[in-house]
């Protein structure tokens, strides 16, 4: 009996151990995880009650808070551009980055199966109009 209790705290221990050490789907961005942003990301952006997914990618450039980089954007109502930052935050366990008052992505980290992915969610107001959806990135470098 004892032997099975100490297995079970062993195992109980190791689980904690490496859920805190790995970033897993339900965890947040913390300070020690900011190195782990900094490089490029592809992805798309598919807004609500639509069909169609928008390829974007991401580059962050450094690894320190505020964080900078380039959101590029094909296919856009403007063609293909970019969007320099350099304000990327963490905010309450996620990347937030900023571009106007209503411009603004909002990714959690996660780790699934070895690969890193950025997920979340957007808003983008302009003259043309405004609108929200989901937005997904996984790091290529």
């Amino acid at each position: 009996m004892k032997k099975i209790l100490v297995l079970v705290c062993a195992i109980c221990f190791s689980t904690i151990f490496v859920s805190s050490v790995l970033v897993s789907a339900k965890d947040e961005i913390s300070v020690a995880d900011i190195h782990l942003l900094k490089g490029k990301w592809e992805g798309y952006l598919k807004i609500y009650g639509g069909s169609q997914e928008q390829q974007r990618s991401l580059e962050v450039l450094n690894d320190d808070i505020p964080l900078k980089g380039v959101l590029y954007i094909y296919g856009g109502l403007s063609g293909n551009s970019s969007r320099n930052f350099d304000n990327g935050i963490i905010e309450k366990g996620k990347l937030v980055i900023r571009f106007e008052k209503y411009q603004w992505i909002r990714l959690a980290l996660r780790n699934k199966k070895g690969k890193l992915e950025l997920r979340g969610d957007f808003r983008w107001a302009d003259l043309r109009g405004d609108w929200t959806g989901e937005i997904y990135f996984e790091k290529v470098e």
